[in-house]
């Protein structure tokens, strides 16, 4: 799923789902970021334009995949991610603020979870994603 919507509301863009600003009525800008300097192959930012490259409006990490967005939308203070990450699971599902949100990116193997050629020199295999867990 594009994370394009979502920054067209954060951002304040009047392009779907936000047209005409449905729904940031205020106007408010919550998150900036750098334009992607190449749209033909999007990393690094937000791909302002239309490609063959990409979403326009998504945000991308340096590796050229989009962020993935986690939002705690029931309001408990937790993040369902074990989908992603089944080691996320039960008591070690990530604890956030009530409405609080988690970002991950796939990292340089565009790969969730453990890749190819991830080890560490004693030889166990390790992700080369990015998590983040936050409150709002």
């Amino acid at each position: 799923m594009d994370n394009a919507a979502l920054f067209n509301v954060l951002r304040d863009i009047d392009r779907a789902p936000n047209a005409n600003h449905a729904l940031n009525p205020k106007r408010q800008v919550f998150f900036a970021g750098n334009a992607v300097s190449n749209p033909q192959r999007p990393k690094g930012g937000f791909l302002e334009t239309a490609s063959s490259g990409g979403a326009q409006g998504a945000y991308y990490d340096p590796w050229g995949s989009q962020y993935n967005i986690v939002i705690d939308s029931n309001l408990d203070g937790s993040l369902e991610v074990s989908g992603f990450y089944p080691d996320f699971a039960g008591p070690a599902v990530p604890k956030v603020e009530a409405g609080g949100a988690g970002v991950f990116s796939l990292g340089k193997d565009r790969q969730l979870g453990i890749g190819k050629d991830h080890k560490y020199k004693d030889g166990t295999e390790v992700s080369d994603d990015i998590l983040s867990w936050f409150v709002h």
